[in-house]
């Protein structure tokens, strides 16, 4: 993916997409929708170090079909600045670095959590509020994990989003890390998306 990204040419006009806030999906789109999740914006200007994204303003509309019912349907507008937010920047790909250095990267700063520090109330948990607030917890669940050590394997990855249910996923955790323990002395690792 990041060689493919490598490739990609940026220019005044495109379309950009932002994503949202688990906090901030737009209910309005169906599930599996990827407006659900994905603010749309205009890329409005770019940079040797960077580009910037205005997202687009929505503005609902409402058409009256001969039968009497009524359609609500969600505009974006692109013309002048008048349909046009605040502009979020961000370093355009081929200047961060090539795909193999993102890869490097990752493995020197791959973190994982050990079993003792994740909990059900963890699986439940979401980062939601002010930024503030979101900036704490976060660095809260940074400190949970630690850098993987030289050489080691982290025991398994762990795909996890706030919406899953916790009590499906908690009890069968609990078995594998204490079969883990009885298999090989320690509970297991984690590497948790």
């Amino acid at each position: 993916m990041a060689s493919l990204l490598d490739q990609c040419q940026l220019a005044v006009g495109q379309t950009g997409w932002l994503h949202r806030e688990a906090c901030d999906q737009d209910t309005t789109y169906p599930e599996g929708s990827h407006c659900r999740h994905w603010q749309k914006g205009c890329i409005d200007e770019v940079g040797t170090g960077e580009f910037g994204v205005k997202l687009l303003r929505q503005r609902r509309s409402t058409r009256l079909h001969a039968s009497g019912a009524r359609t609500s349907i969600l505009r974006s507008s692109m013309s002048g600045q008048q349909g046009l937010q605040d502009t979020a920047h961000y370093p355009p790909i081929a200047a961060r670095s090539t795909s193999w250095e993102h890869l490097e990267k990752a493995h020197q700063t791959l973190r994982c959590i050990e079993w003792q520090n994740i909990t059900k109330e963890l699986m439940t948990s979401a980062i939601c509020g002010t930024a503030a607030d979101k900036e704490s917890e976060t660095h809260q669940l940074f400190e949970m994990s630690r850098p993987r050590q030289p050489g080691e394997r982290i025991d398994y990855f762990m795909s996890h989003s706030w919406h899953d249910d916790a009590e499906a996923k908690w009890n069968p955790l609990q078995r594998l890390a204490e079969n883990f323990k009885v298999q090989s002395g320690s509970y297991p690792t984690f590497w948790f998306d």
